[in-house]
């Protein structure tokens, strides 16, 4: 428990990126390293996907429900649905974060959390109720006894 507080903290410590400065200059030396050392490889990872702007928040109006829709591998043109402190719906989340208690997090809900604490590199779209209902279909697949649930855009 100690260290998903210590990872909260150095989240919540991180202040907003300006406009026009790289995407991660607002993070101190000391947030970086802690961030690395509680994270690791997932901390690379999650930087990746900001990068290469793999994040989007998607909010519902008036409601401010909040979804994020985070990339996966690009190549295949994946998108898992996330909620940072919960919940993400990638195999990595329940084989190492649900099944094996390994990781505090996997790299999508990481990237969502830096995203959303860095503001300027998150894809905000603000969108009313039925829209945001639209936007996305549920399809499941399952693997190894496990459903998993993501948002695609509609075509």
């Amino acid at each position: 428990m100690a260290a998903e507080e210590a990872a909260n903290w150095v989240v919540a410590s991180i202040k907003p990126a300006t406009a026009g400065s790289p995407p991660f200059s607002s993070l101190t030396d000391d947030q970086i390293l802690m961030l690395h050392f509680l994270f690791n490889k997932t901390f690379d990872k999650a930087v990746r996907i900001i990068e290469q702007g793999g994040v989007y928040r998607l909010v519902a109006e008036p409601s401010g429900r909040m979804v994020f829709q985070v990339m996966g591998n690009p190549k295949e043109h994946q998108h898992y649905v996330c909620f940072p402190d919960h919940f993400c719906s990638c195999h990595a989340f329940f084989y190492d974060i649900v099944s094996r208690g390994h990781q505090l997090c996997c790299k999508h809900q990481l990237a969502a959390r830096l995203a959303s604490a860095l503001q300027p590199l998150t894809l905000l779209q603000n969108m009313k109720k039925r829209q945001f209902a639209e936007k996305k279909t549920v399809r499941l697949k399952k693997d190894k006894g496990i459903e998993y649930r993501w948002f695609e855009e509609n075509t």
